[in-house]
């Protein structure tokens, strides 16, 4: 009795253990399958929201989008959803009470695209209480089979062990029997052969019950993977078409022989073309004649050969206008090779045309009034260049002519300074003589070298000058000039100490020509300071002499006028001695030295 009851406790511990593991991989499989399924109808859902919703939201009607959001919320696993217009105020909700508050909830928010412009976006709330419905109900189900099967099992066991011990018992009873003594007895040994024909038949079931369970777990893993797959590849298309109804560029597929098999949203449009159902249209009814042409005589049989072909054709509107494109044909073809359709796409490029033939047309204006321009200013130039060479042959001969007489002027006046005779009003007079016959004596020569310059007669002995020595003999000429004006000269830095290569005698010039700018447009008790500046990183190496002053300083309309010839800038006004061409003479000296000229300043 005891060994049936351990048979029977065995089996249905078995029986329970394998009927709790195929209730667990069936849940888990059930439930991996549904929440796939799930995804996948949320995806489905949102592609098909992200096609209807942009042209009524776009267009503001009201009615139809709660219409729409309706009769998507029919379904068992959506809550709510709710549609915000970005730039707008349109608003629509919709809810339902959820059937029980098990289950998870998931939100997702989705824009919602016209062209390249986002119109707004919808949320929507989903819940996983039905897959968990289901789960539980399937569960429930396994779990009465699960009992019912043990109840059954636990039957056929006690009949079969039954069965199995009692050819033991019988043989109990008979060894019992003949321990007291029976050795009449006799030992019924049947039923031996059923217990090994039985244990054999079990072993049978039990490698091809682990053999189909195997079985059924390959297929279902390759169920899911192919659930998988699809629904990555529903994704993926649906992606796909979403960008393809979404773009503002042509998109269209048709057969090998012609047919046009698709057309997205703009080129439906463009083409005026209903915006769903059949088209029944052939690629050349989509072309000019002459463009048809392009496409069906070099652009298709290029992509069959090639894969791609790219040009520029046009398409018919629905006004009957046509419209030049760029357009790309490719040819997709299946595994063994065969083409199945050939795409294309087409962009506008009307407004391109319509730049380049305004570029071409102002080209050609722009073309003939630089020919105009460029005779213009040859003509000016020839003209200017002969006014120049003018110009400068008058003021070389007008300065050689006024020079002798002026000498002549200054030399006896300086005879009757000499003069011991002469009264103190009348030396006043002669002095009045020297210092007008100086200045206009130092005016000539700066004309005869400016027009020296300006005629390309001028030229310079450049050789290697101590830049230091010559700073401090021209200090020492115009310290008495400064001193009368009560102006402080400071002595130039160290970094002065070098050779510069430049004519030293027009070097010269220039710098006196600064430094008594400097003092005489200074004011009392004022500066005049010299700074040398290595610039070791110029080509060639050079050295920037700065001469700083205390000035009033100068505007930036005063700046742009002070290298002008004859331009004082006022001083007249402020009874300062000059030409108005020393610093205009000084700049053409640098520039023929080789070296540079500038000024920088701040009013006051």
């Amino acid at each position: 009795m005891r060994m049936r009851t351990r048979i029977l406790g065995a089996v249905l511990i078995v029986v329970a253990g394998v009927c709790a593991t195929f209730l667990a991989y069936v849940l888990r499989q059930d439930g991996v399958e549904a929440y796939a399924a799930l995804h996948s109808r949320i995806a489905r859902a949102h592609g098909r929201m992200q096609l209807a919703l942009p042209g009524p939201l776009y267009d503001g009607n009201v009615e139809q989008l709660g219409a729409y959001l309706d009769s998507v919320l029919e379904g068992r696993d959506l809550l709510e959803i709710d549609l915000t217009q970005t730039v707008g105020d349109i608003r629509i909700a919709r809810q339902r009470e959820a059937a029980t508050t098990a289950g998870r909830r998931l939100e997702f928010r989705i824009p919602v695209i016209r062209g390249k412009d986002t119109l707004g976006e919808v949320r929507t709330l989903w819940t996983t209480a039905g897959i968990e419905h289901d789960l539980a109900d399937k569960r429930d189900q396994i779990l009465l089979f699960t009992l019912a099967l043990m109840a059954t099992v636990g039957a056929v066991i006690y009949v079969v062990a039954r069965s199995f011990t009692r050819p033991i018992d019988r043989l109990t009873a008979a060894a019992q029997a003949m321990a007291e003594g029976d050795l009449e007895r006799r030992i019924d040994a049947s039923g031996m052969q059923e217990l090994a024909t039985l244990g054999d038949s079990f072993n049978r079931m039990r490698d091809a019950v682990r053999q189909k369970m195997a079985d059924l777990a390959e297929t279902n893993h390759r169920l899911h993977e192919e659930a998988e797959r699809r629904h990555h590849v529903e994704q993926e298309r649906d992606r796909q078409a979403s960008i393809l109804q979404a773009t503002t560029d042509i998109v269209g597929m048709a057969d090998p022989a012609g047919r046009v098999l698709y057309l997205n949203r703009s080129g439906r449009a463009l083409l005026g073309v209903a915006p769903e159902g059949e088209l029944g249209i052939a690629v050349r009814q989509l072309h000019p004649r002459w463009a048809a042409k392009i496409v069906l005589d070099q652009g298709v049989p290029v992509a069959l050969r090639d894969g791609v072909w790219s040009g520029e054709t046009a398409i018919r509107a629905g006004d009957g206008s046509e419209i030049p494109v760029s357009q790309v044909i490719l040819r997709h073809q299946d595994a063994q090779g065969r083409v199945e359709y050939l795409s294309t796409i087409m962009r506008d490029i009307s407004e391109r045309k319509r730049t380049e033939q305004a570029l071409r047309d102002f080209n050609a204006e722009l073309e003939r009034r630089v020919e105009q321009r460029t005779a213009q200013l040859a003509a000016s130039r020839d003209e200017a260049d002969r006014a120049n060479h003018a110009k400068s042959e008058f003021l070389s001969r007008m300065s050689h002519e006024l020079r002798t007489p002026m000498n002549a002027i200054l030399g006896f006046a300086q005879l009757l300074q000499m003069d011991s005779q002469l009264g103190d009003s009348r030396r006043d007079w002669v002095r009045e003589i020297i210092g007008g016959g100086r200045h206009l004596l130092e005016l000539i020569n700066d004309v005869l070298d400016l027009s020296r310059v300006e005629s390309g007669r001028f030229t310079v002995s450049p050789e290697a000058v101590a830049l230091r020595p010559l700073i401090d003999e021209c200090l020492t000429l115009l310290r008495p000039l400064a001193e009368a004006g009560k102006v402080r000269l400071l002595e130039a830095t160290r970094h002065c100490e070098v050779q510069v290569r430049a004519d030293r005698t027009r070097l010269r010039q220039v710098l006196l020509n600064l430094l008594s700018n400097a003092i005489k447009y200074n004011h009392r008790q004022g500066s005049v300071n010299i700074v040398c500046v290595a610039e070791a990183d110029a080509t060639p190496p050079a050295v920037r002499v700065r001469i700083t002053d205390s000035g009033p300083g100068l505007t930036p309309a005063e700046q742009a006028r002070l290298f002008v010839p004859f331009e004082r800038l006022g001083a007249d006004e402020r009874q300062i001695e000059g030409t108005g061409i020393g610093l205009v003479l000084s700049r053409k000296l640098m520039e023929i030295m080789g070296g540079q000229i500038g000024v920088e300043s701040t009013p006051g």
